[in-house]
Order: C-alpha cells, then sequence, then structure tokens
C-alpha cells in the first residue's frame, strides 16, 4: 500500500528554465499538499484540491502533469554562485504580483553578452585612451629633447663664432701638442696590440683630455643618456681612433661599432643618420 505522508507546508525553491532567450526564474511559492509516493521515483500530491502526478527521474529533473500537460523542468547545473544570488536578490520579497499570482521573471542572456562586450570594449576604449595618452607623453618629451639639443647646438656654434682667434689658435696647438704627446702614443700603441683598457684606463682618457678640450664632457653629457660603450666610443671618435681600433679595443665587430654611432645620431636628432655623420658632430663638439 502507498506510502501516504502527512499534510504539510512546503517551500519551492526558484525554477531556473533555460530558454534561448535567456533564463526564467520562477520565484519562490508556498502550498499545502499531501505527498503519495507510488515507487519507481513516482509520487502523486494533492495540492489545493488538485491532485497532480508528479516523477523524480533523477536529481536534477522534475516532471509534472498539469491539465493534461507534461512539463520538464530541469535544474541549472552551470549556473554559478554569482549568478544565484543576482537571481536570489532579484525575487526576494516580491513573489507575487497585483493578482497574487507567482511572478515571472526573464533574465536575459543576450542582455548580459551585450552587458559583458560593453565591459571589453569600455577596458578597450580606456586601453587605447592610456596609449594615445602615453604616445602624446613620448612626443612631448621627443619635442623638448629636440628643442634642448637644438639650442645646445646653437650655444656651441655661437661660442666658436665668437671666440677670439688667438684662442682658437691656442686651442689648435693644444690639440696637437696632446696628438703628439707621450701619453697618446702609448696609447695608440695599446690600441693597435689590441689592448682591452680598463675602468681606471678610461678614466685616465678623459683626464688627459680635458685641458685640450674643456667643453667635450659637459656637451656630449648634455646630449643624451648613454651607456657605458656609447660614451666610450664617442671618446674614440673624439681622439680620431679608426672604427677597426674602435672594434678591436672594445672587443666588438665593426658592425656593431657602426651601429652604435648610426643610433646615437638618430638618439640626439630623432632621424635616421649615418655612422659618419655622428663622427662629423662628436668632432665638432
Amino acid at each position: 500500500m502507498p506510502h501516504l505522508r502527512p499534510r504539510h507546508h512546503l517551500l519551492r525553491l526558484p525554477v531556473a528554465l533555460s530558454t534561448p532567450s535567456g533564463i526564467v526564474i520562477i520565484p519562490t511559492a508556498k502550498g499545502d499538499f499531501d505527498l503519495i509516493y507510488k515507487g519507481n521515483h513516482e509520487f502523486l500530491y494533492f495540492e489545493d484540491g488538485f491532485r497532480r502526478p508528479l516523477t523524480l527521474p533523477d536529481d536534477t529533473t522534475l516532471v509534472i502533469q498539469q491539465r493534461g500537460r507534461i512539463h520538464t523542468f530541469h535544474r541549472n547545473r552551470h549556473m554559478t554562485e554569482n549568478r544565484m544570488t543576482e537571481i536570489r536578490d532579484i525575487i526576494a520579497g516580491d513573489s507575487l504580483n497585483a493578482n497574487g499570482e507567482v511572478m515571472r521573471y526573464v533574465l536575459s542572456t543576450s542582455e548580459r553578452k551585450l552587458q559583458a562586450t560593453n565591459h571589453r570594449l569600455t577596458f578597450l576604449l580606456s586601453a587605447l585612451v592610456m596609449a594615445v595618452y602615453l604616445i602624446l607623453y613620448y612626443l612631448r618629451r621627443l619635442s623638448r629633447h629636440k628643442r634642448q639639443v637644438e639650442q645646445q647646438l646653437a650655444q656651441i656654434t655661437e661660442e666658436q663664432a665668437a671666440r677670439p682667434p688667438i684662442v682658437a689658435k691656442a686651442f689648435k696647438q693644444a690639440e696637437e701638442d696632446f696628438f703628439q704627446s707621450d701619453y697618446f702614443c702609448r696609447l695608440r700603441q695599446r690600441i693597435a696590440a689590441g689592448e682591452t683598457l680598463k675602468p681606471e684606463d678610461w678614466d685616465e682618457m678623459e683626464r688627459e683630455i680635458r685641458p685640450v678640450y674643456p667643453d667635450f664632457a659637459r656637451r656630449l653629457s648634455g646630449l643624451c643618456k648613454m651607456s657605458d660603450v656609447e660614451h666610450q666610443v664617442c671618446l674614440l671618435i673624439k681622439l680620431r681612433f679608426s672604427p677597426s681600433e674602435m672594434a678591436g679595443v672594445l672587443c666588438k665587430d665593426i658592425s656593431t661599432v657602426s651601429s652604435i654611432r648610426s643610433r646615437l645620431y638618430k638618439k640626439v636628432f630623432q632621424q635616421k643618420g649615418g655612422a659618419k655623420e655622428w663622427d662629423e658632430f662628436i668632432l665638432s663638439l
């Protein structure tokens, strides 16, 4: 004989139905019923005087027959906890309409996709705005650096033009004396022999040329930020060493030395230039 459970109060949880346009939510509803188990996962229950067959094929599906129609409800197992919280917030305290009927809510899938698309577009737009800002900032820095270099070059030209002939002659003589000095002869012999210079040797080189080219170090440092190798290349150019000699003392290929000189020209003047153009510029400082 079928088991008859006593009459009691039922609280149904929200039912979520997946449809092409979204998720239909039927909020919580209360009712009194008698439940009779027929076996094989089938029940009969009396709710508000109506007898309705009820089948539970598994723990995710509920089949109910009402007025000759069979309705199948599937529990949405792919719904995230955040989504369930959203559903509970929507239907909380608002499960009946003005006629006392259980309300239904349709949470549009297309709308949620549109919202996700809007979020992505907002992110992309923000990234684009940031990229444009960085580009403009970089261009402003380049423009400011270019003006500074132009001002420095103009100052160098003015200083050289305003130099009295007797002073210019004295600098020229000091330069000739330097290239005939014992220090420079020893330095040339070491570089010709392929000897690697130590940090203290480079420091000594800068000290030796300071009386001959007193403004060279200041003018060079004001052009741009240089690496140690780039700075050393400029010193060797100023002392008239050939690209092959530079390559030997720096332990670099000649092509690498040429690339360094071309790169320095572009870094300072913001335009392409050859290695020889950079050499001419360094010799003019």
